[in-house]
């Protein structure tokens, strides 16, 4: 009688599988490249090869997790976390020799660093194969290491979360605290015990242009939507999906894209990338603050273009019924910075704006993208925990937080008038898998 196969054998047969798929597509780059830098086909085929391995990893490791282990690793990670910090602010890998070592008491009047200490925490990395000893009492770095200092991205998102999300996310409990009891009249109040300027995180023109630099490494490093999902600045510098890569997922009438209305906080980008996917498209921004004369000195398109010519530009409240009627798509798109509760306040009256709109016109779509978590399951795993990690991290430093699909699919079934109701038709998805928007159509009551 064969032996049933259990779970663990399973996901340790698919990491042997991802791995061996892994080395032959990097040993078939280095056969193409010869010497020269790899093609971009051979690129892609590594990082999907990669993302599968770690997808196969990520579930065994939780699998064949126990309580003991668990432990093991959160104090490794906290304590490892802590010495990338203490390294980074002695500037000690910058002193270490790309190639060769370097002895420690050298290296510690290099970097003004203790030499006891940084003899502690040479060792304790070097568990992790972070840095090594070459030869007793002397440093040098390891592929890994190495690696790191070379990736000046790395490093920001490895302060940024040592100085900031960390001390955020074990305050978590206080925040919790404050926050009970809120309505949707009232406002949690944010709650930020590291004293700093999230704001200043999500506007790269901002006096601390640092600060965005390391969010955006931070949010690349934990999850892989943010390198999926392409994005988009806002004349404020706020990141933003960019939906005309996926617009293709939708059935459009046989008279194509004649107008499409984008409603958003800010300016961004997007209108212009749906300019110029159409020459016969017209596009109208509403933003619900006042479009600044030179915003389009702070994105990248060309107002000299043609494609600019067709875009219209002006603010209007999100309480105010939609006025124009006839366009072939409405995209709601605020950029939301308030907390939940009254982010699903604001869509329901941007939903409740367009209905008129949709009934009038049953061709026409209206595609609700705030931005929103992947479903529990729906994805990879470490897909779904990046996106969530991102989430916490925003929720702990400013009560910024990404709405659950499935709120965002309740709000719209609860949206109705005296005609009909809104009816989600497609989930529309990124490269991932995550669902990132929905389009939305008008059932009459009439044709139920």
């Amino acid at each position: 009688m064969p032996r049933i196969m259990r779970r663990e054998d399973a996901y340790l047969i698919e990491s042997a599988t991802a791995l061996k798929a892994l080395c032959q597509d990097e040993a078939s780059s280095l056969l193409k490249s010869n010497g020269s830098s790899a093609p971009t086909e051979s690129r892609e085929s590594i990082a999907a090869a990669e993302q599968k391995l770690y997808a196969s990893l990520y579930r065994t490791t939780a699998l064949l997790a126990q309580p003991r282990g668990f432990l093991f690793q959160l104090a490794s990670h906290v304590q490892l976390l802590a010495c990338l910090k203490w390294l980074g602010e002695f500037q000690v890998l910058a002193c270490v020799p790309v190639n060769g070592c370097i002895s420690v008491r050298e290296l510690s009047a290099l970097a003004d660093a203790p030499e006891h200490i940084l003899c502690r925490v040479v060792r304790l990395t070097a568990t992790a194969g972070f840095l090594h000893e070459s030869e007793r009492l002397c440093v040098a770095h390891t592929a890994f290491s190495a690696a790191y200092t070379e990736d000046l991205s790395s490093s920001d998102a490895a302060m940024f979360l040592a100085k900031q999300i960390a001390p955020a996310a074990l305050q978590f409990m206080a925040a919790s605290h404050q926050c009970t009891g809120a309505s949707m009249t009232q406002s949690v109040p944010t709650w930020n015990p590291t004293g700093y300027n999230f704001a200043a995180v999500q506007d790269p023109f901002a006096k601390e242009p640092q600060a965005a630099r390391q969010w955006a490494a931070y949010c690349r490093s934990v999850s892989p939507m943010d390198d999926y999902l392409a994005t988009v600045l806002t004349d404020k510098g706020h990141a933003s999906i960019d939906l005309v890569p996926l617009l293709g997922q939708l059935e459009w009438p046989t008279t194509g894209i004649t107008s499409i209305i984008q409603v958003c906080t800010a300016y961004n980008e997007t209108s212009a990338s749906l300019a110029k996917m159409s020459p016969d498209t017209q596009i109208v921004v509403q933003t619900y603050e006042t479009p600044s004369l030179d915003s389009c000195m702070t994105t990248t398109s060309n107002p000299a273009e043609p494609s600019w010519r067709r875009i219209d530009r002006y603010m209007r409240q999100p309480n105010t019924p939609q006025q124009v009627k006839n366009a072939t798509a409405y995209i709601l798109q605020p950029e939301i910075s308030r907390d939940e509760l009254e982010s699903l306040h604001l869509l329901a009256c941007e939903l409740k704006a367009h209905l008129d709109c949709l009934r009038i016109n049953p061709t026409a779509f209206l595609i609700v993208a705030p931005r929103l978590l992947p479903q529990p399951g729906s994805v990879a795993v470490q897909v779904e925990a990046g996106a969530r990690l991102r989430d916490f991290a925003c929720v702990q430093l400013n009560n910024q937080c990404a709405l659950e699909v499935d709120e965002l699919a309740a709000l719209i079934d609860s949206t109705a008038n005296l005609y009909g109701r809104p009816v989600v038709i497609t989930h529309m998805r990124d490269q991932t898998g995550a669902t990132v928007a929905l389009a939305v159509k008008f059932d009459s009551l009439q044709s139920g």
